[in-house]
Parts: C-alpha cells; structure tokens; sequence
C-alpha cells in the first residue's frame, strides 16, 4: 500500500503542464479520487452510483456507470491529488474491468492509460477479461501500461503483461522496496 502510493504520487507529481489526466481509484468499487465512498455507494459530483459484488473479485455498477472527466494537470490539480493519493482508504477487493472500462469511455479518449495494481483478481477468467478490454483499447486506439505492484500471482502477471503488449503499452513490475524491472513481453 505505501510503495503503491509513493510510485503513484511519483508519477503524478512528474505530469508535464499542459497534460490532462485523471485517478480513477478502485477497491471494490470503481471511483474519481475525490469521490465519497461508503457502503457500496460511491458519490460522484451529487449524484450516488451503487455498486454490487458477487465476490471481493468480482464488482459491477447497478445502473449506468458515472462519467470521468479530465483535470489539468496545473500545479495545484497536482497537488490535491498527490494528497488524496496519500489520504483515500481501501475499501475492499480487486477487480480491473470496470475501473479500465470507465478510463477508456473517457472523452476524448485517453491516448494512455497507466493501469497499477497491487492485487490479482480471483475466480476469473484473466484470458477471457484481456481479451475484451484489449479490443476496446484497440478500438480507440489506447496504449494500456500496466504496473505490477509486488503482485505474485502467475495469471495476474501475465494478464498485465498481455494487456500491456497487446495494446503497445509497457508492462512493468515493481518489486518489495521499490526495484523496477521490465515485464517479458513489453521488454522485446
């Protein structure tokens, strides 16, 4: 949890001006750093978004899913968000589709997204999940970087990293103490 804030704080805080970005957190449900989050609710801009599990692996939205936004990437955006990074709890469980499927329905679309998990999903068909999220990616022309935070688990790593390779992006682990290697497909 704290090397996965440090490196993301990092990486906001090296953000060029002039870039838009955003921080699309997840822990159970899916969220914009910022949002309130409690009870399977998360409340977006006045609006409540309700969430359902059927595992602490396995997370969907009841209803449509919010609409992120864009922020400039200003030296004070930057710095309220290096704060929620430092500030914003876990909540619950892992699961990557629906945080990436909020990021590539952003508009415009992201010409990057930079995907970092410290958690592997359960119960999932990890070939089946790539597959999909790939052809959206590949629709719209979005590199997907995946950054694997000490996660040990086989299907996980390799599920980063084809969903890395398969949409021109980089995979990349960070291992106990902040060591950063390539992943195998991404470093050919």
């Amino acid at each position: 949890d704290e090397l996965m804030r440090a490196e993301l704080s990092r990486s906001v805080k090296g953000l060029p001006d002039k870039t838009k970005y955003q921080l699309i957190f997840f822990s159970g449900p899916a969220w914009v750093a910022g949002d309130e989050v409690s009870n399977n609710t998360v409340k977006h801009k006045g609006k409540d978004y309700k969430w359902t599990s059927k595992s602490l692996w396995e997370w969907a939205p009841v209803g449509p899913m919010m609409k992120v936004e864009w922020e400039d990437a200003s030296e004070s955006q930057k710095k309220k968000s290096i704060q929620l990074i430092k500030d914003t709890q876990l909540i619950g469980g892992t699961d990557w589709e629906t945080p990436l499927k909020m990021a590539m329905a952003m508009e415009p679309p992201p010409e990057q997204i930079f995907f970092m998990t410290d958690g592997s999903m359960e119960n999932r068909d990890m070939g089946r999940l790539v597959r999909g999220l790939v052809a959206t990616a590949k629709t719209k022309n979005i590199k997907i970087n995946t950054v694997n935070m000490m996660v040990p688990q086989k299907d996980a790593v390799e599920a980063m990293d084809d969903l890395a390779s398969k949409t021109g992006g980089k995979f990349t682990i960070v291992e106990k103490g902040g060591k950063v290697r390539k992943g195998s497909k991404s470093a050919n």
